[in-house]
């Protein structure tokens, strides 16, 4: 198991992704991390699964779609003012 200063460290990013590391994939488990189309200038969480690295290490590429940030991070934050 990894510790949490190796899941929650921000290594080279440059966006802050509220959910980063916390949600995984319901295929394959691998985490959703977040990534940033500038053309769009608008965030999605794809599946780690998907990445060329995952497909190298011999592991099929993962199907499950990307999830808008916006709206995902909405709802938990409702849910966390709620509380």
């Amino acid at each position: 198991m990894r510790s949490i200063s190796t899941l929650t460290s921000q290594r080279n990013a440059q966006q802050t992704y509220m959910l980063r590391s916390l949600m995984r994939c319901s295929s394959c488990r691998c985490s959703y991390i977040g990534t940033f189309d500038h053309r769009k200038k608008a965030f999605t969480y794809r599946c780690s699964g998907r990445t060329h690295r995952s497909v190298r290490a011999g592991l099929p590429s993962c199907k499950s779609p990307n999830i808008k940030g916006p709206p995902v991070n909405a709802q938990i934050w409702q849910r966390i003012t709620d509380v």
